[in-house]
């Protein structure tokens, strides 16, 4: 006890020692040891925290790369099924197929109609081969008799449209309700055992099943898809790997090995898991097969029946030789940094003064917001130099930022534009592949008038210039437009126009009311109704030009239109945004005009769809 308080006096009368020297010293040297010390410990802090943070970042890092892989692998699944639903629905709506639906028919002509729907299939299955797309069986039944068999790979015992209903239930128990009742369904995606052609062995394949609806949505007729389970295996497993599909009743919908599919998910613990949050989007962690501890991001797919599940992991830290070979690089660093310091401190110390205070005030008032101040030098020494300096660095800055703002607006217009461009290209390649059919076909006044219409359609939608237009322009390329669907579809779409001829040279955004004819002819109409009806209504509200678009196409649930509405609202938008059309419309008019004209939605299943859009009135053209 007297040995500690003696080594503690010791100690105080040293550092009283130390202290009466320091203040003997000039202002210089007192700044240097200040200095000195100052940076000393601020290294010695910075060189232990850099370890704890080093290991931080090195997992956060890891984290975040798993979840960019998780990220891309379910928009690569949703691009492929997306590529499903779009290739399936342009077979449904092949006209001669809805026609042997909907019709009694003799031997004969039902003979022609199915070798021309073979050939539409044909050619739109190597359109989908093309697009790194397959199908193992591809057949129709219609509740009228008729049936057909692309020729594939494998196909199904089904006879006709009821052994194909009951079939699909008595393997699906969970979709007979959907099967079995003429409630609207959009898609199934069912497992059913198939039979391959060459060896004649049966094997479970997941079924993308679409029904044909009538006038009254009545059921009368239904597409079989089997999907190639490698290729869709393929699609969302290559950022990581051992990913697979479980549906809502615990039935593997897709995974590595083929011969799995169909069978129940084996982990117990894990299948629970998923199964309980099979409806959002989670992360847990559970045992897998070998009872290791795993993490899993889950993820709903295939409209909500069954889950992509993602196993990851992530750097948890680090090895012993690791951490010792960077400390050792750490304490290396930290004794030339010091050895600098030093130096530094010294050459420093030696010129501030007076002048450094001076450029202190300077860079105050700086920080305080007046930019336009400069520093004026009463020497050539550091301090002027550094003056210098700051001087230069300001002017640079407001170059920056003058040069920022044009960038911007730059970038704002850059944004539009490619938004403008991205609305047209499938629009092209359907239409061009229709002018193709129809020269092979010896129907070139119907070529002529596709080719006539898409050019009008291009001419102005491509047009560089001004962001604005008339309505009475966008109203011709909205004629355009449905002279493309209806000559390269076969649909008939009418357009009913209640505008006054007054308002015809108002100013609009342009390409602001095409999508939301486009909007309802996709989403609207197709495998809905062919004969569809579009209203355009334009009224003016003192000072405001009120535009809506009505059509009497499938309409949305509330639970649809809800979804619709918040995803309007989020910014930024996700990459893998259903409704981007419309989202980019609303923001192109919130930009412009503010978050008070924003686009307003309303819409009742089976009866309408309606998009108001609001402007400020003005007839100049900018």
């Amino acid at each position: 006890m007297v040995n500690s308080s003696t080594g503690l006096l010791q100690g105080v009368y040293m550092l009283q020692k130390i202290i009466v020297k320091l203040s003997h010293l000039s202002f210089r040297s007192k700044l240097a040891v200040s200095l000195g010390c100052i940076c000393l410990v601020v290294i010695l802090v910075v060189g232990i925290s850099s370890y704890q943070l080093a290991g931080n970042e090195l997992r956060n890092l890891s984290t975040k790369i798993s979840e960019k892989n998780i990220m891309t692998t379910e928009q690569n699944l949703s691009a492929y099924l997306d590529k499903v639903m779009d290739y399936t629905t342009q077979i449904m709506n092949i006209p001669a197929l809805r026609n042997m639906s909907e019709h009694e028919l003799a031997e004969a002509e039902a003979a022609g109609l199915s070798s021309e729907i073979i050939s539409g299939i044909h050619r739109y299955m190597k359109a989908a081969e093309a697009n790194n797309l397959s199908f193992q069986a591809m057949e129709f039944y219609s509740a009228n008799g008729h049936s057909l068999r692309y020729q594939a790979n494998f196909t199904t015992e089904f006879q006709d449209y009821s052994s194909c209903l009951d079939s699909l239930a008595d393997f699906n128990p969970s979709a007979r309700e959907s099967l079995h009742t003429d409630r609207y369904t959009r898609t199934l995606w069912l497992i059913y055992p198939l039979t391959e052609n060459r060896t004649g062995q049966t094997v479970n394949h997941l079924v993308c099943v679409r029904f044909l609806y009538d006038s009254l949505m009545k059921k009368h007729g239904i597409l079989i898809a089997a999907l190639n389970d490698k290729e869709l295996y393929r699609t969302y497993s290559s950022y990581a790997e051992d990913s697979f599909i479980v549906g809502n009743d615990g039935q593997m919908r897709s995974a590595a090995r083929t011969n799995l599919i169909g069978t129940e998910l084996t982990e117990a613990d894990l299948r629970d898991k998923i199964l309980r949050g099979a409806a959002e989007i989670t992360t847990f962690s559970a045992k897998n097969k070998h009872g290791a501890i795993k993490l899993y991001s889950c993820h709903p797919t295939l409209d909500n029946s069954a889950v992509l599940v993602i196993p990851f992991d992530f750097y948890t830290g680090i090895s012993r030789q690791e951490r010792n070979r960077y400390l050792l690089s750490i304490g290396i660093l930290l004794v030339a940094v010091m050895i600098i310091t030093f130096w530094l401190v010294m050459q420093v110390s030696r010129r501030l003064s007076r002048s450094l205070y001076e450029l202190a005030d300077v860079v105050k008032r700086i920080d305080d917001g007046d930019l336009t101040l400069r520093y004026t030098a009463t020497g050539q020494d550091e301090v002027a130099y550094l003056g210098e300096k700051i001087n230069n660095m300001l002017d640079s800055i407001m170059v920056a930022v003058q040069l920022r703002e044009k960038q911007l607006e730059a970038r704002r217009l850059l944004e539009i534009r490619l938004m403008q461009s991205q609305i047209n290209p499938h629009l092209l390649y359907n239409t061009l592949d229709a002018v193709l059919w129809n020269q092979q076909n010896n129907r070139s006044e119907n070529a002529t008038a596709l080719t006539a219409a898409l050019s009008g359609f291009f001419k102005y939608s491509l047009a560089k210039g001004s962001s604005m237009t008339s309505l009475g322009k966008e109203i011709q390329l909205i004629r355009y437009y449905l002279s493309i669907q209806q000559l390269a579809r076969e649909q008939d779409i009418s357009l009913e126009l209640e505008v006054p001829p007054e308002l015809l040279e108002a100013q609009i955004i342009k390409l602001s009311l095409q999508p939301l004819v486009e909007n309802a002819v996709i989403h609207g109409f197709s495998g809905y109704r062919d004969n569809g009806r579009i209203v355009l209504r334009a009224v003016r509200q003192a000072d405001l030009l009120v535009i809506s678009v009505t059509d009497n196409g499938i309409g949305m649930t509330e639970e649809e239109l809800s979804d619709l509405r918040r995803s309007l609202e989020i910014y930024p938008p996700p990459d893998n945004m259903k409704s981007f059309g419309l989202y980019n419309i609303n923001w192109r008019i919130k930009k412009t005009y503010g978050d008070s004209y924003a686009l307003r939605v309303e819409s009742s299943l089976c009866e309408y769809t309606t998009i108001t859009l609001t402007f400020p009135f003005s007839e100049y053209s900018p």
